[in-house]
This record gives structure tokens, sequence and C-alpha cells, in this order.
């Protein structure tokens, strides 16, 4: 009789245990999930991105105060991780990715002097802004479903008209 109740209990806890990590895993980034992957001098914690499934994608450099992309296989979601001096100003930002062969989506996001986290419905793209004490700068992190995403760029066009861009690609 006590084995029965032991075993059930341990089915239940087993099962619930699995349903936990799940859940887990599945989960969107959040803003405060965000901020937990930086630390001094906004260089990129990239054993919590880990943590949180993330891994480096195609073609991208990944490491700490560098430029890097990353794509998390559970969330089917892409993180790009972007270090640039603030000290000129940024007056927008154009992020452009291309969904299949023919298709090229746009998402133009103008909020570097708004919140700290922003959420574009219609494009499904997030953006995160991160400052540090000791010095002027941010860290952007465009985030969008993989679904059939080929290509991406991302273009800064600076107060003085100065434009800077990255660019990447997925498998």
């Amino acid at each position: 009789m006590k084995i029965r109740i032991l075993s059930k209990a341990l089915i239940v806890y087993l099962l619930f245990t699995i349903f936990l990590s799940v859940k887990t895993h599945t989960q969107s980034l959040s803003y405060s999930d965000f901020q937990k992957l930086f630390h001094a001098r906004t260089a990129v914690n990239i054993s919590k991105l880990q943590k949180l499934g993330f891994a480096c994608a195609k073609d991208s450099t990944c490491a700490e105060n560098t430029n890097g992309t990353y794509y998390n296989q559970n969330t089917r979601e892409f993180l790009i991780i972007l270090h640039k001096n603030t000290s000129e100003g940024a007056a927008e930002i154009n992020v452009n990715y291309l969904v299949s062969d023919k298709t090229k989506q746009t998402a133009f996001i103008n909020s570097l002097n708004g919140s700290n986290y922003v959420y574009n419905k219609k494009r499904d793209c997030h953006l995160f802004k991160t400052s540090t004490y000791s010095h002027q700068s941010f860290t952007l992190a465009p985030i969008f479903p993989l679904r059939e995403i080929k290509y991406y760029s991302i273009t800064y066009t600076h107060y003085s008209g100065k434009e800077e861009s990255v660019y990447g690609g997925f498998k």
C-alpha cells in the first residue's frame, strides 16, 4: 500500500518537474531576463544567454563586448545584440529582415529616447535599451520569431546623419 502511494507521488512529482522545465524553456525573453544578461559596462553574459536557451547564430561573432546574434530553438526567437556609443546620439533605427526570397519586411523604430522596453506588435519586434553609469552606451536587442527569416540588417541613423549597419543571416 505504501509503495503504491509513494510511486504515485513520485510520478506526480516527476510530471510536475517536467512541466515546469518545459514551461521555463518556452517562454519569451522578458525585459528583466534581458537586464540579467548584462553586467558592468554592458558586456554580454554569454553563460546566462546559454542558460536561457540562446546559442550563437550562423555567421555571427558571439563574444563579450561584441555585436552578436543568438537564436533560441525552443522559443523560435533570435536576439541581436549591438554595442554602440551614443555620444553622437541616435535619431532612428531601422530593422529589416527577409522573410522569403521575395518578401522584405521592415520594422521602423524611433524610441531611443523613450521607454526601456518597446514591443512592436505589428512587426513582432522587441527593442531593449540599457545604459551604464560609467559611460554612455546602449545595447539594442530586437527579437524576432524565426519562422522563415533568412536575412536581417539593422541600420542606425545618428542625429549627425551618419549611418551604421549590421548584417547577418540564418541557415
